[in-house]
């Protein structure tokens, strides 16, 4: 195997052990036993394993820039995110998430994308049985931190096999027109584009962190670049985006639905403007959000969470502290 620079992370300084990821499993099945008992089909958030993203990766991909020498704070998602800034060049990535699911699967996407090949990457992740290919995940596996590797080996062990592997923790995120959105199928397609990617993410240092990013607006050393996604929280309250923004982050993106975007037309989006009620714009236009100043980042009206917003601390300087 490849010898990578070492993966950081958070697992015992929370506590999290191999002993408190196996019982932190046995009460998912018997959340999901419970729910199954009761008819319930609504399963929490922590409790679910995502295979692929619900934000259009493609644009964020095309549109993010140049990055080198940068650093990214983003939500762990199903490890798309990640590979999108690894892919465009920073120089560290900070992936968190409150859901100790999401970061293990981007654990296992980072350790596979480092050490195998394109055509093994695929069939580890295309597999029709499961969660992923069995055989290919015990080549790697040995190269995972203990929780994470007692993590997978526990969901596809055979007495597990309905809960964990038949959709009810392991969901699938479909698009509007049943698209999916994986960044090692949708935008990097063939051999050449991987071993770019695979040749970045060797030297890229990465920290994994079960926490909540709202919190990580306090940290001393910002980031340079912020990836919310879809955090429930900000539905309601965008003014904390500007927390990031005033602890010294230069850019801050995230996605939203409706009824933040209402409608498309050709290469534009109707956008809620806070000051003009809705109008349409095209991406890099800016419209006013909270007492901001937002750009449409981009769009896929064929996504989940059709649009990227950002909201850049060059054009917000009444909120940087002096």
């Amino acid at each position: 195997m490849i010898n990578n620079p070492p993966i950081h992370n958070n697992f015992e300084e929370i506590g999290l052990t191999i002993d408190s990821v196996k019982f932190r499993l046995s009460e998912t099945r018997k959340n999901l036993c419970h729910a199954l008992d009761s008819g319930c089909q609504l399963i929490s958030f922590t409790d679910v394993l995502y295979y692929n993203s619900s934000d259009p990766v493609n644009i964020l991909n095309n549109e993010i820039g140049d990055i080198r020498g940068q650093s990214v704070l983003s939500i762990a998602g199903s490890g798309e995110f990640a590979q999108v800034f690894m892919n465009n060049g920073a120089s560290k990535v900070n992936i968190i998430d409150i859901s100790s699911h999401g970061i293990f699967y981007n654990e296992l996407k980072l350790i596979a994308l480092r050490n195998l090949d394109f055509i093994n990457y695929r069939a580890l992740f295309s597999s029709q049985d499961g969660l992923f290919n069995k055989d290919i995940y015990q080549v790697i596996s040995y190269l995972l931190s203990p929780q994470a590797k007692v993590y997978f080996d526990t969901l596809i062990a055979p007495e597990n096999n309905l809960l964990f592997n038949g959709g009810l923790i392991a969901k699938r995120r479909e698009s509007r027109d049943g698209q999916y959105f994986e960044f090692m199928k949708d935008v990097i397609d063939d051999n050449e584009a991987y071993e770019l990617l695979q040749t970045k993410v060797r030297t890229t240092d990465v920290n994994f962190k079960i926490a909540d990013i709202l919190d990580q607006s306090k940290e001393k050393e910002p980031n340079d670049i912020v990836y919310l996604s879809n955090i429930p929280e900000l539905q309601f309250n965008y003014t904390m985006l500007a927390d990031f923004i005033k602890s010294g982050s230069k850019r801050v993106l995230y996605t939203s639905l409706l009824p933040h975007c209402n409608a498309f037309e050709g290469n534009k989006a109707q956008i809620m403007d806070s000051a003009e009620g809705y109008k349409y714009i095209k991406p890099g236009e800016t419209f006013r959000l909270d007492g901001m100043n937002a750009r449409l980042f981009g769009f896929d009206p064929n996504s989940r969470f059709q649009i990227i917003n950002e909201i850049r601390a060059e054009d917000n300087p009444e909120i940087i502290p002096s």
